[in-house]
This record gives C-alpha cells, sequence and structure tokens, in this order.
C-alpha cells in the first residue's frame, strides 16, 4: 500500500474551505487514487460510487484555485502533486522509485513540465545550502582565531598539570588529591587508592583518568557506600567543627558565656553526686568510729 504525503495547510487555504464536504471528499479521493506523478483516469462513476454522492464536475474544477488541469488524454492531474510528493526528484538520480516516476512523466508527457518547474526551487535549496554552509566555516575560523588570541591566563589553564604517582600505577594531579581529601578526608582518600592501585597491579587494568576510577567505584568499596553520602558526611562535620569552633573563640574572647550542652550537664550532675554520695560515705564512717 502506498503511502504518501498530505498537506495539513489545507484547511486554512480559503479555496479549500469553501468547499462543500462532498468535494472535499472528492479532493481526498483523487489524491489518494492518482498514480505516483499525479494522474487520475477521471473514473467519475467510482468516484460517485465510492462517496456515495453525485458531484458536479465542472464545478468541482473550478473551484479547486487551478490546483488540476484536464490532460488532452481527459485525465486530470494534480499539478503541484511531484513537487509536493517528491523533493529528491531528478534526472539523476538511481533510485529505483525515482527512476520509476521520471518513466511516468515521460508516459504522460509531463517529465519536461514538471522539471523545468522543479529547477527553481531546486537551484534555491541549492543556493540557500552553499550560504550555510559558508556562513558554518566562516564562524569555525572566527572561533580558530579567537582561540589563537586567548591571553597567557587562559593559554595557561589549559596546560597539563603534572601528575603524581600516590601509589603503585595510581595517578594524580595535586590539585586532584586535594579535592579528594577535602571531600572525603585524608583516611578515605588514601584506602580508595590503595584499593585502585591493588586492582589495576591485579588486573593489568589501565584508566584515561585515575580519578574518575576513584569517584566511579573505589571511594565507594572503600567507605562501603555511596561516596555521595560520605562527603555529605565529612561536609556536616566539618561545617559543625567550623561552627564549634567559632563559638570556643568567642567564650575565650569574653565575647559568650559558656553554656552546657544537656550531655556536659548530665555529666557534670552525675559527678556531682558521685562525690557527695562519696563524702557522706566518709562522714558516716567517722561517726561510727567515734560511737566505739
Amino acid at each position: 500500500m502506498p503511502k504518501r504525503y498530505t498537506d495539513t495547510e489545507k484547511w486554512k487555504k480559503k479555496w479549500f474551505r469553501t468547499l462543500t464536504p462532498e468535494e472535499k471528499a472528492v479532493w481526498f479521493f483523487i489524491t489518494e487514487q492518482c498514480d505516483n506523478v499525479g494522474v487520475w483516469d477521471g473514473d467519475f462513476e467510482a468516484a460517485e460510487f465510492t462517496i456515495g454522492a453525485k458531484i458536479d464536475w465542472e464545478s468541482f474544477l473550478e473551484r479547486t484555485n487551478k490546483n488540476i488541469e484536464v490532460l488532452e488524454c481527459g485525465k486530470w492531474w494534480l499539478i503541484d502533486y511531484c513537487a509536493f510528493q517528491h523533493t529528491d526528484l531528478s534526472p539523476e538520480s538511481k533510485s529505483k522509485p525515482v527512476i520509476s516516476y521520471i518513466k511516468l512523466l515521460k508516459k504522460h508527457n509531463l517529465y519536461e513540465r514538471v522539471m523545468k518547474a522543479l529547477v527553481k526551487p531546486l537551484d534555491s535549496l541549492s543556493k540557500g545550502l552553499k550560504e550555510k554552509e559558508k556562513e558554518r566555516e566562516e564562524e569555525k575560523e572566527r572561533e580558530r582565531e579567537e582561540v589563537k588570541e586567548l591571553p597567557d591566563k587562559e593559554s595557561k589553564k589549559k596546560t597539563k598539570e603534572p601528575k603524581t604517582e600516590y601509589a603503585e600505577k595510581v595517578f594524580l594531579t595535586k590539585k586532584q588529591y586535594n579535592i579528594l581529601v577535602h571531600d572525603y578526608e585524608k583516611g578515605l582518600t588514601d584506602s580508595s587508592i590503595e584499593i585502585l592501585s591493588n586492582y589495576k597491579c591485579s588486573k593489568n587494568k589501565k584508566y584515561d583518568s585515575d580519578y574518575h576510577a576513584l569517584l566511579t567505584w573505589a571511594i565507594k568499596e572503600a567507605a562501603g557506600r555511596d561516596r555521595q553520602l560520605v562527603k555529605a558526611d565529612v561536609a556536616k562535620r566539618r561545617d559543625d567543627n567550623e561552627a564549634q569552633k567559632k563559638v570556643m573563640d568567642k567564650i575565650k574572647k569574653g565575647k559568650l558565656e559558656k553554656r552546657l550542652s544537656p550531655a556536659e550537664l548530665s555529666e557534670l550532675t552525675k559527678s556531682i553526686t558521685d562525690k557527695s554520695d562519696f563524702l557522706n560515705g566518709q562522714d558516716n564512717k567517722d561517726d561510727s568510729m567515734w560511737d566505739e
């Protein structure tokens, strides 16, 4: 079953909107029953039988906005059919369908007419494509010039930082190592590096980036849980320590009175109670000695 494109914009065109429902049905019938170059055999009886209505064919033809032409042989031709359905129509094409369309056009004596109508749109399209290609090349050239004219500061950023072997076969830049220590603390970072080193040595494995291998799986294996959770815990501890340090600094400078936390207060109360019980026990013991 052949499949064909349909123009969804036709519903906005006045000539199509003013057609009667039966005439619209005729239009759809012709566009679907014509051959592959838009020629319909003009079988009016079959069309009326299929649609289920009598059609004034002369009136319909006048109301189609000159989109249909009656050929000398009596067949009807949708003038813009090829331009709409076959945008790749070219005499140089080796496509079997396109070759068959050209043969059909020649059979209907429409080949020269259709190709002449297609030349202008194709030339215009080709010209537009060439202009866009030229614009892209010019843009690329401008980008190349911008890269050449980068200031020294920008050029330095693109220089690769040397890597250090932190464990056998594990290479990181100093910056990468410091980031890992900051995010996951030194102990976990070193353990992860050791795990990665053992794996690479035992499996003779190579990575483009040991840093990303650590982030991908080695840190998770060393911590026993997802690295993002570890990173969040480390960040929280760091924030808590910094907050506590600020409080202690204020206490030392006399800007803030020290207030005991519930845990500290509980511990102090217990200590006082224990000492009180001990002293009370000693007093009772002394009294009993005097009583004797």
